[in-house]
């Protein structure tokens, strides 16, 4: 700050910048590895102030994981009394360690520890959605062809189906006290829970099933699909 006629203060640009990185240098990011950086989008002009005491301060308590546009507020005070509240625009952008496809991989890829390495790229746009420890694709394979060195992102993994389409299953049928099993070919992938069309082996008829195991699927109807 520098100090001009007549007991005031001109406070710079600079000095917002400042304050505004102090604030934000006292908060660590909740997730753990995480970079961040500060864009300035606009600064204040100078202000000159009345008195020599001044301080500034962000009041406002700065959120670990906050990224992206933003605006914070800065405090203005001669005296310890409150003068003005000045706006400041900027950008804050992540980084992070996330996962990328080492190779091309095909939809319905079953995911191996090789086919995707770890790199810092940014996250400002994607820290919710990015893969970032090889064990959040356990049990899950593609659900899209996805490029070589594309984000790994979790909406891009399915859960492994229980049964796969065109795969041998077991359907079992209950009638009563009665239960029946006969091998089926499933017309679909499913999950448990899941309800598909089945085909008994060695007949056109269709069935609904619901998918209660691994290849294994319940007749929800005895009902012929036509």
């Amino acid at each position: 700050m520098v100090q001009g006629a007549a007991g005031e203060t001109i406070i710079h640009p600079s000095q917002f910048q400042t304050a505004v990185e102090r604030s934000f240098a006292m908060q660590r990011p909740a997730t753990g590895g995480a970079r961040r950086t500060l864009e300035f989008r606009s600064l204040p002009k100078p202000l000159t102030v009345t008195g020599r005491n001044i301080r500034l301060s962000v009041d406002e308590p700065l959120l670990p994981d906050v990224r992206g546009n933003m605006s914070v507020a800065v405090s203005v005070y001669s005296n310890e009394l409150l003068v003005q509240k000045i706006l400041v625009s900027l950008k804050v952008r992540t980084f992070g360690t996330v996962a990328i496809a080492a190779r091309q991989l095909e939809q319905h890829a079953v995911l191996q520890r090789g086919d995707m390495m770890f790199q810092e790229r940014e996250t400002t746009a994607t820290a919710d959605a990015v893969v970032t420890v090889a064990a959040e694709t356990e049990g899950r394979r593609t659900k899209r062809i996805i490029a070589a060195g594309s984000l790994l992102r979790r909406d891009a993994l399915e859960r492994m189906p229980a049964v796969q389409q065109n795969g041998s299953i077991v359907l079992v049928v209950r009638s009563g006290a009665v239960r029946l099993s006969a091998k089926a070919i499933a017309k679909a992938d499913g999950v448990i829970g899941q309800m598909i069309q089945v085909q008994r082996e060695g007949s056109h008829d269709r069935l609904y099933a619901r998918v209660v195991a691994d290849g294994l699927v319940e007749a929800v109807s005895e009902r012929i699909v036509r």
